[in-house]
């Protein structure tokens, strides 16, 4: 890692920015596939139970505008991704979201 990234790595925290958490799991996929020189996998799990309490308590528009903005950044743009595994077994409301699943198992 240079200076640059290991300054963005130490803002990673509890009380970070939005913008740092929703590009930190690329940052991440990025930094193992260049240890490791293999593209990631990335499980994902249970992010429908915090989308379900912000709209019980009404934050729902907030987490809506950072899951977008997470998702766009680990799947959609995410080069260093080789393929994602939901554990929930459905189907994305959004298109694209399945077609970055099936697009990173094709590579």
């Amino acid at each position: 890692m240079n200076e640059d990234e290991k300054a963005l790595y130490q803002k990673v925290s509890v009380d970070m920015e939005d913008y740092i958490a929703s590009e930190s799991l690329n940052l991440l996929s990025n930094y193992l596939m260049r240890y490791y020189g293999k593209r990631v996998l990335i499980l994902l799990d249970e992010y429908d139970t915090p989308m379900q309490e912000a709209y019980v308590y009404g934050y729902w528009e907030e987490l809506v505008e950072f899951i977008r903005s997470l998702f766009n950044a680990t799947f959609k743009t995410n080069p260093y991704m080789q393929i994602v595994l939901d554990s929930r077994k459905k189907r994305y409301s959004r298109p694209w979201m399945n077609l970055a699943c099936q697009r990173k198992k094709r590579m």
